[in-house]
C-alpha cells in the first residue's frame, strides 16, 4: 500500500505491517492506523506515520533507551490494564526535536505500548509526579538504532520512500 504523506512524499508499506491503535493517540482520536518507518538522518529515531492523515507523523524512540525501570508500571502491567495480553511488547516514546537546547525532549508521560505479534497498540498516561512530557534526552549510552526496535514492529528496510518532493 502507498501512503501519501506531506513529510515524506509517497512511501510503500506492507499493509500487514501497519500498527492499529484503536483509540488513537492523545489529541488524535480519529487516527488509528500507523506505519512505522526509519528516519533518513537519524538512527535513534523512527517515524510513526498516520495512514489516514498525511500531515500527521510522530518521531518516536524505543522506550528501552530510558532504562530498565521505564515505564513504571511495567509495559506488561500497562498492556494488561488496557486489555492487551502479549508476551512480546514494544514501548515507543514520542520525541520532539528542537532548534535550541535542549535539542531533544521525550514524552515519557504517555508512552505507546504495542502488542508486536498482533500489531495493536495503546497510548497510556503514567503518573505525572514521576514522568514528564518534556524529559530532556541527553547521552543515552550505547548508540540506539532503529534496528534495536523489535524487528516485528519495524523490520529493517521494510518501508521504502518512493518519491520525496524537492529531491
Amino acid at each position: 500500500m502507498r501512503i501519501e504523506g506531506t513529510r515524506f512524499g509517497c512511501i510503500e508499506v506492507d499493509e500487514s505491517k501497519l500498527i492499529e491503535i484503536p483509540s488513537g493517540l492523545i489529541g488524535f482520536p480519529n487516527d488509528t492506523r500507523f506505519a512505522l518507518h526509519e528516519h533518513e538522518r537519524s538512527r535513534y529515531i523512527a517515524w510513526l506515520q498516520s495512514v489516514s492523515n498525511p500531515n500527521l507523523a510522530f518521531p518516536v524512540m524505543d522506550g528501552n533507551a530510558f532504562g530498565p525501570d521505564y515505564p513504571q508500571p511495567t509495559a506488561d502491567e500497562l498492556a494488561s490494564s488496557a486489555g492487551i495480553e502479549s508476551a512480546d511488547l514494544a514501548v515507543l516514546v514520542v520525541v520532539v526535536p528542537r532548534a535550541e537546547a535542549p535539542r531533544l525532549v521525550a514524552n515519557l508521560l504517555a508512552p505507546i505500548i504495542i502488542d508486536v505479534p498482533n500489531r495493536r497498540g495503546v497510548q497510556v498516561v503514567l503518573d505525572p509526579r514521576k514522568f514528564s512530557a518534556r524529559h530532556v534526552v541527553g547521552e543515552i549510552g550505547p548508540r540506539i538504532t532503529v534496528q534495536m526496535m523489535p524487528a516485528a514492529v519495524m523490520p529493517p528496510g521494510e518501508h521504502e520512500i518512493v518519491d520525496t518532493p524537492g529531491e
